[in-house]
């Protein structure tokens, strides 16, 4: 069986290319086509290495930068408006492949690129790790139910018109796409919900499978060195902090409220930052921080969960998260708002504490009750075990490989 996937960017943290490396364990000739790719990942394959390709590229950035330029989006809100692409029918790899496994392809694929690999016939898988799929252009949704009819009057546009941009786009979609050649992999039940609810894609069929994780990387190991062991040492992180629905603002208000209730806190806990940070708050400037950066390095990365006490996840809109997954794996119990796919990993007060969505009350009531109910890090020990059973790679390799089978036959 021979599989490609397709993906904008990977990296050796894509859960793309976690996904990828199992097959390859299981014995699946997997390939990966991609735009951009770091790290030493076998059996990928970049587009950019064609001259052709690297110069319509420069061309395709430009146009949508004055796409950005025009379009009134909200800072910070994903948004693509997919009419720039590649024609991928004839690539060598899309020729032979048995099954086409889409992941996060915009501006790799436009609409009608994916419409070419519709009329191929050959059988197409599209894992949504995010709301793109079936959106008028936005990944991250905040809430917003508009893509259950055709979108349009998009919350997120800086304008109230019936049939704007995000109009458009459904619309595009729903013409240019033959629907029903398209399988889904929904990484969570909240976002297997999401597809179902959607204009385009009511009927489809979607299964749902996890991300996997490797278990030989995240695992608990507890390093407390000495530098970290005189405090309680409580974890954030994001690609971006700055980008909205990561929850950096819940951050600042749980301190604020975390320390009016008991101001010994001031001196007890140490917070770490993984991730690009923007401006620091004047309460987070009071307190004992460390800030590591973007951590690129997996084994690092380990080592700051299991450094950690607590992993600290107040996002507001995240499908499967991997930093929610990979501190539970190194043994980290997570607070997080009961939202999204996060209950699909995190058991409440078994392994950590879902809050009740965007109360902060009911989040800082979470911080405070795994730092006093996890003695000898049971909670922590629980969370490693679930990780471990649910999302190993075997096991969620296996399920897609049954999955590819049934759509051959």
């Amino acid at each position: 069986m021979k599989v490609v996937h397709i993906s904008t960017s990977v990296s050796e943290s894509s859960a793309n290319t976690r996904l990828h490396k199992a097959l390859l364990n299981m014995g699946i000739a997997s390939k990966i086509l991609t735009m951009g790719h770091s790290g030493s990942i076998e059996k990928v394959y970049d587009l950019k290495n064609s001259l052709p390709v690297k110069i319509m590229d420069v061309g395709m950035r430009k146009i949508r930068a004055k796409q950005k330029e025009y379009l009134p989006i909200q800072v910070n809100t994903p948004f693509s408006v997919g009419n720039t692409g590649y024609n991928l029918n004839n690539n060598c790899l899309i020729q032979e492949a048995d099954i086409i496994h889409l992941h996060w392809v915009c501006e790799m694929l436009s609409i009608h690129n994916i419409k070419q690999l519709l009329a191929l016939n050959k059988p197409i898988i599209w894992t949504c790790h995010d709301s793109w799929p079936f959106t008028g252009g936005c990944h991250v949704r905040y809430g917003c139910m508009n893509f259950t009819q055709t979108c349009g009057k998009c919350e997120e546009l800086e304008v109230n018109n019936r049939y704007d941009i995000t109009y458009k786009i459904m619309r595009k979609k729903l013409k240019e796409w033959d629907s029903n050649k398209i399988v889904f992999i929904a990484p969570s039940n909240w976002m297997k919900d999401n597809i179902h609810q959607s204009a385009l894609f009511q009927k489809n069929r979607v299964e749902v499978i996890p991300n996997t994780l490797d278990t030989e990387i995240f695992n608990p190991r507890r390093l407390k060195t000495k530098e970290f062991r005189d405090k309680i040492n409580i974890l954030f992180g994001a690609t971006d902090t700055r980008t909205p629905y990561k929850g950096y603002r819940y951050v600042v208000q749980v301190l604020e409220r975390l320390l009016k209730q008991d101001a010994t806190y001031k001196d007890k806990i140490r917070l770490h930052f993984v991730g690009e940070m923007g401006t620091i708050d004047k309460i987070i400037e009071k307190l004992d921080c460390k800030f590591w950066g973007y951590i690129s390095e997996e084994e690092k990365m380990a080592d700051i969960y299991n450094m950690a006490d607590l992993f600290f996840f107040p996002s507001i809109d995240d499908n499967l998260p991997s930093m929610v997954m990979e501190s539970m794996a190194c043994g980290t119990p997570v607070v997080a708002f009961q939202t999204g796919g996060v209950p699909d990993l995190v058991d409440h007060k078994k392994n950590g504490y879902l809050a009740d969505y965007k109360d902060i009350g009911d989040l800082t009531n979470g911080l405070e009750w795994v730092l006093k109910n996890n003695e000898n890090n049971k909670l922590g020990i629980h969370a490693s075990k679930c990780v471990n059973e649910r999302f190993n790679n075997k096991r969620i390799a296996t399920e897609h490989i049954k999955l590819y089978e049934s759509v051959l036959k």
